[in-house]
């Protein structure tokens, strides 16, 4: 296999982020103060990294969420 193969990636058609929010206590809050971007993906194999290190749904703290737009 050559260094190419090795490297290469499989790009997505578009850039995504994964974002995470956490519900505040403060009912006033705005959404885009609550949510907080984790990465930027650009490749399946970007969307795989970044997943294989996040915390499953079921061990994260209620009332948050992850989002990928």
């Amino acid at each position: 296999m050559s260094e190419e193969t090795k490297t290469a990636k499989n790009p997505l058609s578009r850039k995504y982020t994964f974002w995470y929010s956490g519900i505040s206590e403060n009912k006033e809050e705005d959404f885009k103060d609550q949510i907080k971007p984790l990465a930027t993906i650009e490749s399946v194999e970007d969307f795989w990294a970044v997943y294989q290190h996040l915390l499953r749904p079921d061990k994260l703290q209620a009332r948050t969420c992850y989002h990928l737009f």
